[in-house]
């Protein structure tokens, strides 16, 4: 145990006093998308997570943070969220994956767009979008998000506001 405080104590917090972009980062998890963005210079702004172990263990990897973890984004006004240059999502798939489509379908539950706990918070990110028009925004996808009759839409109305759409795979 003294071993893994002693590890805890000296990681230092990757803290940008002069960043070169901001970002925010929902359904942050434990800030694995985040990591990246860091790394090349970015500074965030503004963070949610629902689930208050992944919020408890975000916090401990980045105790260096001038703000706070918010817990439910439907529950966040989008005025009060600071200005950005990117928006970062990885936002739960259960709604969407194949795995959790079978899952939640073998117990009877909804899915999709239909889930209205998770499959919703799409249009919650739509909104942040349409607030604060952000440079740039990356969401987490699985195979099945992009491909919902709902998801084209939002799609269309995002490339007439002069928003471009890219879906990118992963090296296997």
């Amino acid at each position: 145990m003294v071993v893994l405080q002693g590890l805890l104590g000296a990681r230092a917090p990757v803290v940008n006093e002069n960043p070169e972009f901001t970002f925010i980062d929902l359904f942050a998890g434990i800030g694995g998308l985040r990591r990246g963005f860091d790394s090349i210079g970015g500074k965030c702004v503004f963070t949610s997570e629902w689930d208050k172990y992944s919020r408890a263990t975000y916090k401990a990897n980045f105790r260096g943070d001038d703000h706070d973890v918010t817990g439910d984004i439907t529950k966040v006004v989008a005025e009060d969220i600071p200005p950005h240059d990117i928006l970062l999502a990885g936002f739960p798939c259960q709604p969407f994956s194949i795995a959790g489509v079978s899952k939640k379908n073998s117990l009877g539950r909804a899915h999709g767009f239909a889930d209205e706990t998770q499959g919703t918070l799409f249009f919650d990110v739509a909104r942040i979008i349409d607030h604060h028009r952000p440079k740039a925004f990356l969401l987490e996808n699985v195979k099945t998000r992009s491909t919902t009759t709902k998801a084209t839409r939002s799609k269309s109305s995002w490339i007439r506001c002069g928003t471009s759409w890219n879906t990118m795979s992963s090296p296997r």
